[in-house]
């Protein structure tokens, strides 16, 4: 802390970055998808899981409830699926730069990656942990993400065999893998200077919220057009 060590010594910024030009600049787009609540079905879901909590708990556990109903909503995913497709055929497609997905849980990753296959255009894959055993997650939910990364282990030797596969396509192949779809994994640490896009589905905050842009900003001698900005569709 400032108290037991004294004030910074010195500091170095995003912007004496970009002056060295060792970072690229981020260029950020907010977007909006429209939704409609289906609030019987949430107030439902709402009163089952709050039934045992006290007036205060229950406030914040409703709250909670309906902004994580709402964000996983497969109609909202259809939507920001179509939305991303479209985005990156149109500017990035064929060019050898990539994007990642952020999405807001590991059921709406899959959703994601079932948009893309069913409608086409894109080449993705998904790239999450196993599911823990006490991960909050309704039951045909979480059955959905277990049979999904049942077929990928039976298909390849574990889950890090084929996270390798799809980490060296995406970043070594400029014509392989153009999208990973992640929840928590890829976001911190991950330096793949090809990739260029980042579509945030998801709430991201602080310390979270700047690693997963820097894996964005990173500089990149691309053959057929040039990186010159990361870029951030939120």
């Amino acid at each position: 802390s400032i108290l037991k060590f004294g004030g910074y010594i010195d500091k170095y910024t995003i912007d004496d970055a970009l002056a060295d030009k060792v970072i690229l600049p981020l260029i950020y787009e907010g977007r909006y998808v429209e939704m409609t609540q289906n609030r019987k079905k949430i107030d439902r879901h709402a009163d089952r899981i709050t039934k045992n909590s006290n007036k205060e708990q229950k406030k914040y556990l409703q709250k909670f409830i309906s902004s994580k109903i709402i964000k996983n909503n497969p109609h909202r995913i259809d939507e920001i699926a179509y939305n991303i497709v479209n985005h990156y055929v149109d500017n990035f497609q064929n060019s050898g730069l990539k994007a990642q997905v952020v999405a807001p849980s590991k059921f709406s990753a899959i959703l994601f990656q079932k948009f893309f296959e069913g409608y086409g255009g894109i080449s993705s894959a998904v790239v999450i942990s196993d599911v823990g055993p006490k991960e909050d997650e309704e039951d045909n939910r979480k059955k959905e993400v277990i049979d999904f990364l049942a077929k990928i282990k039976h298909k390849y030797r574990d889950l890090k065999s084929y996270e390798d596969s799809v980490v060296e396509s995406f970043k070594n192949n400029p014509d392989g893998i153009e999208v990973i779809i992640v929840v928590d994994k890829l976001l911190t640490g991950f330096d793949a200077p090809r990739n260029t896009v980042l579509y945030l589905a998801k709430d991201l905050h602080d310390h979270n919220l700047l690693q997963a842009i820097a894996r964005v900003n990173r500089l990149f001698e691309n053959k057929k057009i040039p990186k010159t900005s990361g870029f951030i569709i939120d």
